[in-house]
């Protein structure tokens, strides 16, 4: 008999049936609200997005009570109903007419001080900003050539949604990289990953970076973790190639050896360097600067569109990086998550968090879940 039980705070479901990847969750201040509250942003294969901003079991309580009808209920219902979403909750709704790979929060724009919202589509990236009445964004910032959304009623594409407590919830769109179209080398995106690519390498005297100051950092603090340092975003192929998109710049693109299949891909802020699993069962790490300064070359050959839509095969040159590093892990990756997980090393960066923003590249693990185990790699490099 266990002495502890599980109830069920919060739910919410859709009307259709819809499918999920593993970049499908997040919980972020996505809409930079000055009361800190987290939402829960979701975003399905169908092409579907949610945003939500789950109520306390009191207001879903009273809210039940007033709205039932005087004939008694069982206790099971009740449970069942304070679980339940209160249609308030549901802040931003919208068919995006693409599938959702992944989605991130992180500080992708450099203009505006707040969060904003990566969404990874198979043959494009778009960086938006979240805007509500309470939202803290700067509006002097956004300029008249962001394209907004309009809501609509006689449609499934929407962006704007009112509830009974008045919250107005909106897209608005910041910059898009494209993947696939005339004059680009095509690929399809698999996944992605962000940071301050580059901080690392500044501090060792590479002088294509500069290194931000306490003084000059951004107040707000990104979901890497670093308060206030500018985001990047990597997109690795379903070819094994990475390119890197540095707000609305693109970066550098290279084919990253050993990968047929891609798997999954994290960034390590402290040394830099871009993880992930090769196809022989390892665990692989590219450094940023071993992307910048590359020279091998390998034949890639793509599929792209002509200018009159018809599909042509291509071959293009990229860069071919090796890893710095290899470890061997003998099975399948599913899932992989860079953090911290002793308490010393927690503690040391509580304290000294605030002094100075570099403690927070202290060292780290890597968590690997495979199909029967599960890794915890500490970073030493």
């Amino acid at each position: 008999m266990s002495l502890f039980q599980a109830r069920e705070w919060w739910s919410a479901s859709s009307e259709t049936d819809e499918d999920y990847d593993i970049g499908s969750l997040l919980i972020a201040n996505i809409d930079n609200a000055s009361d800190g509250n987290d939402k829960i942003i979701t975003g399905s294969l169908a092409g579907k997005l949610r945003i939500y901003s789950p109520s306390s079991p009191e207001s879903r309580r009273k809210l039940n009570t007033s709205s039932s009808s005087s004939t008694s209920k069982s206790t099971a219902n009740t449970r069942a109903m304070v679980s339940s979403m209160n249609p308030n909750d549901l802040l931003l709704e919208m068919n995006l007419n693409a599938p959702i790979l992944q989605l991130a929060a992180g500080l992708f724009q450099p203009m505006i001080n707040g969060i904003c919202l990566a969404i990874l589509h198979p043959h494009k990236l778009i960086v938006y900003t979240v805007i509500t009445q309470n939202s803290q964004l700067d509006s002097d910032s956004n300029t008249n050539n962001n394209n907004e959304f309009e809501s609509k009623d006689d449609s499934d594409n929407f962006t704007k949604r009112f509830t009974s407590t008045g919250i107005q919830c909106r897209l608005q769109r910041q910059y898009e990289h494209l993947f696939t179209g005339p004059g680009l080398n095509s690929f399809s995106a698999y996944n992605m990953c962000y940071g301050p690519f580059g901080i690392a390498s500044s501090r060792t005297g590479n002088n294509m970076f500069t290194t931000p100051t306490p003084t000059t950092l951004n107040t707000n603090t990104s979901m890497n973790g670093l308060s206030g340092l500018p985001d990047s975003i990597a997109v690795q192929s379903m070819d094994g190639q990475i390119a890197i998109y540095e707000g609305t710049s693109p970066g550098p693109r290279r084919q990253l050896d050993g990968i047929l299949i891609p798997g999954p891909l994290g960034y390590i802020p402290r040394t830099d360097t871009f993880v992930t699993t090769s196809s022989d069962l390892c665990l692989v790490g590219f450094r940023y600067n071993s992307l910048l300064s590359t020279s091998g070359n390998t034949i890639i050959r793509s599929t792209g569109i002509d200018n009159n839509n018809a599909t042509t095969t291509t071959t293009n040159k990229l860069p071919l990086v090796k890893p710095d590093w290899t470890i061997n892990t003998g099975e399948i990756t599913q899932y992989l998550h860079i953090g911290r997980f002793d308490k010393q090393t927690l503690d040391q960066v509580n304290v000294n968090a605030l002094s100075n923003p570099y403690t927070l590249l202290s060292v780290v693990y890597l968590l690997l879940i495979d199909n029967k185990s599960l890794i915890i790699i500490r970073d030493n490099d």
